[in-house]
Order: C-alpha cells, then structure tokens, then sequence
C-alpha cells in the first residue's frame, strides 16, 4: 500500500536547497546594501565639494560671487591654512569667503549688511587659494565620516574675473 507525501530524505534535500538559495540572497544583499552606503557617502562628499565652489564662483545668499569681482579690488589673506578672500561687485556689494580650518567649513559674510557669517561649507578637510592672473585658483578638500564609511573628495576651479 502506497501513501502519499514526501521521504525524510526529499524534506531534507529541499531544506538544505532552500538554505543555500536564502544564504546566497543574504550575501548579495549585504555586500549590494554596503556598496550602497559607501556610494551615497562618496556622492555626499562630492556634492558638498561642488556646492562650496559653486557658491563662492557665482554667489551664496542671493549675493555675487567672485566672477564678479571687481579685479582690483580683491584682497587675499592667507595665515597658514586659514585664508580670506574680500572683494567688491560692481553693484557695490562688499563679500568675503573665510576658511578656518579649526572649524573645518568654509564661511560667507555680507560686509555692507554685516549679517554675520553663513556656512557655505562643512566637512572642509583643507583648502587653498592662489592668486593667479586675473583671477584666483580655489582648491576645497572634503571629508565625510558616516559610520564604518568614509570618503574624501578635492576639487579645484580656476575664477577668472569678468570685471
């Protein structure tokens, strides 16, 4: 007489069949999951190192930036690691861009409004500026820490001013 259902050595074949397919998903998922996370840590780094640069080229706070600089009337300080660029607009707006490394951001200030200083940039590993003809070379390094994951970015642009 013949019964239905499944031997003790199917279930088993089965079982182990299905753990293995479970564990391959596991791992794929993890090793994809962290590549994930370190990709956005990446993405985080080089966004805030083009958005530093961006600002200070074409403005922060509704201000201009220095492509509009009037040639000469740029003022660069630079004391170690920590500089200042000042500059005029031809509108008559009086801007600077101040990196002080012991806070690592980078900083905008409205020198007519005299609002206070605003955080164009956070995360700021080093930066460097060099006065070069008609205009400046900018360099911002950023460096972003989230956890077990890390990443560092450096850009660089050349301002070449218009006025």
């Amino acid at each position: 007489m013949k019964k239905g259902g499944f031997t003790v050595t199917e279930i088993l074949v089965a079982t182990s069949l299905m753990a293995m397919v479970l564990a391959g998903s596991y791992s794929v998922f993890f090793v994809a999951n962290r590549s994930w996370f370190a990709g956005d840590v990446q993405m985080r780094c080089a966004r805030e190192a083009d958005m530093v640069l961006q600002k200070m080229t074409y403005g922060a706070v509704g201000s201009s930036g220095l492509r509009s600089a009037i040639f000469t009337n740029v003022s660069v300080a630079i004391t170690g690691a920590q500089w200042s660029v000042t500059y005029l607009t031809p509108d008559g707006g009086r801007y600077k861009f101040a990196n002080d490394p012991s806070t690592h951001v980078i900083q905008y200030y409205d020198l007519v409004l005299s609002n206070g200083a605003v955080t164009i940039g956070a995360n700021v590993a080093t930066s460097t500026v060099a006065v070069v003809t008609n205009g400046l070379n900018i360099m911002v390094q950023v460096a972003i820490n989230d956890g077990r994951f890390g990443a560092t970015n450096a850009m660089t642009t050349y301002i070449r001013y218009r006025n």
